[in-house]
């Protein structure tokens, strides 16, 4: 839903743990992967966000970046998704990961730099969702 706000799922939002993770298929450098993973802790902390330890991943909220290589050498998605525990409504006893925000696009080159970009963006428009959706007190 790219141009609509979703805060809804943000409010009450206080940190999340972050992951990165690049398809075996994708031919970039190894350190992409901490590079992005930094660019997105910065842009998170900076904007009040706090940066929540990966342990016990699935037991908090976490901000998931990812690049996929859909077509090898054509192009390639790029995802970030902010998804935390839920409780199936059918059996609250089954706890699982539910997406509530999604961005995507897609490169069609490997350009590193323009791949993190996007990413920057991406981030910069789920922060903006947050900041809507928690705005500080006057």
């Amino acid at each position: 839903m790219p141009g609509r706000a979703q805060t809804a799922p943000l409010k009450g939002l206080a940190g999340v743990s972050v992951s990165v993770a690049i398809d075996s298929r994708v031919p970039v450098k190894p350190d992409l992967q901490d590079a992005v993973q930094r660019d997105a802790e910065i842009k998170l902390r900076v904007a009040g966000m706090e940066i929540l330890p990966q342990r016990d991943g699935l037991k908090k909220p976490r901000l998931s970046i990812s690049i996929s290589s859909y077509s090898p050498g054509a192009f390639f998605g790029l995802i970030v998704a902010f998804s935390e525990p839920a409780f199936l409504e059918r059996d609250p006893t089954l706890r699982v990961q539910a997406a509530t925000w999604v961005r995507d696009g897609v490169v069609f080159s490997v350009d590193e730099n323009e791949i993190r970009r996007m990413f920057k963006d991406m981030i910069d428009e789920f922060l903006n969702d947050w900041l809507i959706a928690n705005p500080k007190p006057r």
